[in-house]
């Protein structure tokens, strides 16, 4: 999934596995806004990558950790973390297996998920196309500064409110096929 926003929920998105059966699933340039748990579920695995998880609660909840066979592997990397308490929970060593790097901090304890961290002294946003989530351009750059520049990530542009383009159509709908 990419390109979305998860604003004033309970739980953003669930996955269920089933036994050693891992449901995975990646997400790019999503925002969490006040969520309680971005990723809940039973057996399942992930990338997660140019997150923007603001005011959120846990990171993510699996509930097949201990008596799994196999342990899949997460990828946390290039994200932010504003005002975040962020945490992986389950009933196992879930956060052992989580690869993590180049992810930045704000107000936010790093909750296991250092891994070349920064952390930020300045973050403020700004109101642009499709909310007050965009990076003001008082804040210290991130631009191309995670693993790899936003052309190799398959980003056509910033969401830093200076540089947002006008959009001439709406973003694109969710299939029904998402869970």
């Amino acid at each position: 999934m990419d390109h979305a926003q998860f604003v004033n929920c309970g739980t953003a998105l669930q996955f269920d596995g089933y036994g050693t059966t891992f449901q995975y699933f990646r997400v790019g340039n999503v925002l969490m806004h006040n969520v309680g748990t971005g990723f809940y579920g039973y057996s399942f695995n992930g990338t997660v990558e140019h997150l923007t998880a603001d005011a959120c609660t846990t990171l993510a909840v699996d509930y097949n950790d201990t008596g799994a066979t196999y342990h899949p592997n997460w990828y946390v990397k290039d994200n932010l973390f504003d005002t975040a308490t962020i945490s992986f929970t389950g009933n196992g060593g879930c956060l052992g297996y989580v690869s993590r790097s180049n992810n930045r901090f704000y107000s936010s304890p790093a909750g296991g998920l250092e891994g070349s961290p920064v952390n930020l002294t300045a973050l403020t946003y700004a109101t642009g196309a499709f909310g007050p989530w965009y990076i003001a351009s008082s804040t210290p750059t991130l631009v191309d500064q995670g693993s790899r520049t936003a052309a190799a990530a398959g980003g056509f542009t910033t969401t830093r409110c200076s540089r947002a383009p006008a959009r001439s159509r709406p973003p694109r709908p969710m299939r029904d096929s998402i869970k």
